[in-house]
């Protein structure tokens, strides 16, 4: 009878765990998936939690619906029902393991079990039997409340913005109107008082169908679950792309003028605003865009986009533990695809998607860096409007100073006025002082 050598076995079975081990916690960002059809791709992903993702693609021109629920190493297929011939996915989030929604093409689809999902069609007019509205972003206050931008379109050619609400899960969505028609690019919930939105106008000068100017770069912000919103920084001349808070005080703006990235920082709640220079914070001088944006503490940022390489563009993923002081690029791509997609669940995994169903996963890498640390100091940018917490900081003897000189404005006006007095550039002023102000007109 063969003797057993369980010192040989038990070594093996040692060597076999260790490499499990190795390869659960391998760190930095690494390849998933990989496919070698160019037009086949992830276009919108979402982390449910630390194990649990899912993501929409596109392969052999049918979609991909698909969750994993073990960091990736196996996937199930995700199902919808609808009455749409030609539905077309572009966002997916996700509340819980079970509850979720996705938008798109005419139509908004929920899920209760976290597989299944059933289809919702949205407000909007019809070109036969396509819709002419499309949700781009959803984001959820709760398991039953949540809101849903995109854009309509007519028959007649304008397109204007949708802003859609639901208090029942998602089963039904109500349109509100807001007055805003600007293209919006980014939406982020601290809390039920807190919700930021940005947006701008883009311009493809080349017919590539990708924006190579933006201006009207516009921050709004709502304390009543998005119903309805106070621009607080509008008319920038490059556009905005996407927003992130830490809390309802501390919050970061990504933009772009085209080609060079604009970085806008709040730290008390978007009254007062800054901007940053991209290169005294370590962001390469070839940086094309940055497309998303991550705050997990006052230390530790991710900021991922794309970098010029010539005619083309390659990926680019930026990493801070000091506060955004100072960013350090981790991980360099080399496959041929370009991520689009992106999302964090924790501080330790991380999702980026794009072209040929590449799919990539982030395990941290380092330590916690903790929370005591300062974002960087840059220069003034005036909102929009004086908000209210600005006016009532004023103390008494401030206000007493103002209505003086508003006072001696108007007698001094009055006085010009009555005696027809010539101004500084001999031009005389006449009109009349009323109890709203001056009324003046230049004779020449």
């Amino acid at each position: 009878m063969k003797k057993i050598n369980y010192i040989k076995i038990t070594f093996l079975i040692s060597f076999f765990l260790l490499l499990l081990s190795t390869h659960e916690s391998m760190a930095g960002w690494t390849v998933i998936t990989e496919d070698p059809v160019k037009d086949n791709g992830y276009i919108a992903l979402t982390a449910i939690n630390r194990d649990s993702a899912a993501v929409i693609g596109i392969a052999n021109s049918a979609y991909i619906l698909k969750r994993t629920d073990d960091g990736g190493q196996t996937w199930d297929d995700m199902t919808y029902t609808g009455e749409l011939l030609l539905p077309l996915f572009m966002t997916i989030h996700f509340r819980d393991q079970t509850h979720g929604w996705m938008g798109g093409l005419g139509a908004i689809y929920y899920t209760e079990d976290g597989l299944n999902f059933s289809e919702v069609q949205i407000p909007g007019e019809w070109f036969g039997p396509i819709p002419l509205t499309t949700i781009r972003i959803i984001k959820s206050y709760s398991l039953e409340d949540g809101i849903a931008v995109g854009d309509s379109s007519s028959m007649s050619g304008e397109t204007t913005r949708l802003f859609l609400t639901t208090n029942d899960g998602g089963h039904s969505w109500e349109k509100i109107e807001t007055g805003i028609n600007l293209p919006i690019n980014g939406l982020d919930i601290v809390d039920d008082n807190h919700t930021w939105m940005i947006g701008a106008n883009g311009y493809d000068l080349d017919g590539d169908d990708w924006p190579d100017r933006y201006d009207t770069g516009t921050i709004f912000f709502s304390d009543n679950r998005g119903v309805e919103w106070r621009e607080v920084i509008g008319g920038l001349g490059y556009g905005l792309q996407t927003v992130d808070f830490l809390d309802e005080q501390r919050g970061w703006v990504i933009g772009t003028d085209g080609s060079n990235p604009k970085i806008l920082i709040t730290q008390d709640g978007g009254n007062s605003w800054s901007s940053i220079d991209p290169g005294s914070i370590g962001i390469p001088s070839d940086t094309d865009e940055l497309l998303y944006i991550k705050l997990f503490s006052m230390c530790e940022i991710w900021l991922i986009g794309h970098r010029k390489a010539g005619d083309s563009i390659r990926d680019l993923f930026l990493h801070s533990i000091d506060g955004g002081n100072t960013f350090v690029e981790e991980f360099d791509y080399e496959g041929p695809s370009v991520m689009f997609a992106y999302d964090f669940a924790d501080r330790t995994r991380g999702w980026a998607g794009g072209a040929y169903l590449t799919l990539l996963r982030y395990d941290a890498e380092t330590g916690d860096p903790g929370n005591d640390c300062t974002f960087p100091e840059g220069t003034p940018v005036g909102v929009t409007e004086e908000s209210e917490e600005l006016v009532e900081e004023l103390s008494p003897i401030e206000e007493e100073v103002l209505e003086t000189v508003e006072e001696g404005f108007e007698e001094a006006i009055a006085e010009v006025v009555e005696e027809g007095g010539d101004d500084a550039d001999g031009d005389t002023v006449s009109g009349k002082v009323s109890e709203e102000g001056c009324s003046c007109n230049l004779i020449n």
